[in-house]
């Protein structure tokens, strides 16, 4: 896939200076700068890991029809107790929920992924809504619909939604469906500096800020997000110059409060940097609770997963309104603070 962009983009380069008479004017043009072509290998890039999810999609919905069905079934799964075929089910569901919605209908084609997927869709919600007789003879759904646990259901939305959780209260988040694709959920912003990020741990692990502006999620839904099922981290890095960066890891989760929180996975990357694995591994720190040998939460102003030595990764460190290479600034790469830095999580359907 890489390779494959590399072509992409080595066309759009091959197009730009083909002619040799071209001025330098026409070649200003005709690229029209690198922060646009950045944004193009940012756009290939989620469309291509995008696209892919097509065929895993449709073999989950055969998968989650079959448990459905009981019949003839060859899944492992089949033999499990209907509490776990219930989980199972759910997480289908929503497999297929975002899924759908990344793939281009097409209404004309009753073979295209689409239709396929729609059908598929279509067959599971029959069977779920099946009813049996229960002492009294009334009616009762078979399987209950569950409630959204992410974003996904909410596809492109971008905006404030109620998230529901086993064990723990429901809790608002924002959705996002505009930075990285549909389905994600941020669990924080840095766009102004209008919020102030060098808080205690209690701060940390309930969360902080308002989620219309900056805000931090909270570490303690953070974990439960991520210990339910396995979620992708999209870091994304704006920069006073308008130049952008990002980061992908498609297996990211953490620890509960009692291991301080610990970054445990982050899984593979791609995009354009990758500080994130430098934090590996490491428990969250903040100034009233320093994990960090060095006491880096102080030094650096603010929480995160600071490592032994090197951080290359602060992004709840202080706010300049310039690009500064003060330690204690907001940043994600090159030692320099940034302009705007989100995080952004999402369901993995790899």
């Amino acid at each position: 896939m890489d390779l494959m962009i590399t072509f992409v983009l080595l066309g759009l380069l091959l197009a730009a200076i083909g002619a040799q008479d071209m001025s330098l004017d026409q070649l200003q043009v005709q690229l029209q700068s690198q922060r646009e072509l950045e944004e193009k290998l940012v756009w290939l890039q989620l469309k291509l890991s995008e696209d892919l999810y097509k065929d895993k999609l449709i073999k989950s919905l055969k998968e989650a029809n079959e448990l459905l069905l009981n019949k003839n079934c060859t899944n492992e799964r089949c033999n499990e107790s209907e509490l776990n075929l219930q989980h199972r089910i759910a997480q289908l569901q929503s497999t297929a929920e975002i899924l759908k919605i990344m793939v281009d209908n097409n209404n004309n084609n009753q073979l295209s992924p689409s239709n396929i997927i729609e059908n598929q869709l279509q067959l599971c919600r029959s069977r779920l809504v099946k009813t049996s007789a229960n002492p009294i003879g009334e009616t009762t759904p078979r399987i209950e619909i569950p409630k959204p646990t992410s974003c996904i259901p909410f596809g492109y939305y971008t905006g404030i939604k109620t998230l529901h959780l086993p064990g723990i209260s429901p809790f608002r988040v924002m959705c996002d469906g505009q930075t990285a694709g549909p389905g994600w959920t941020l669990i924080q912003r840095r766009i102004d500096g209008s919020e102030d990020f060098y808080r205690n741990w209690d701060d940390y692990r309930n969360g902080f800020g308002n989620l219309d502006k900056e805000f931090f999620l909270g570490l303690e839904n953070i974990y439960h997000l991520t210990n339910y099922q396995r979620y992708e981290l999209y870091f994304f890095i704006e920069a006073f110059n308008g130049s952008t960066r990002w980061a992908r890891y498609n297996n990211f989760y953490i620890g509960s409060e009692v291991e301080n929180y610990k970054l445990k996975s982050l899984g593979e990357v791609k995009g354009t940097i990758d500080m994130m694995y430098y934090h590996l591994d490491y428990e969250f720190s903040t100034y009233d609770r320093e994990t960090s040998s060095q006491a880096h939460s102080k030094t650096y102003h603010g929480g995160f997963w600071y490592s032994l030595r090197y951080i290359w990764c602060n992004p709840n460190g202080r706010y300049y309104e310039n690009a500064s290479d003060k330690r204690d600034s907001m940043y994600c790469t090159d030692y320099i603070s940034s302009k705007a830095i989100r995080m952004l999580i999402r369901p993995n359907m790899g």
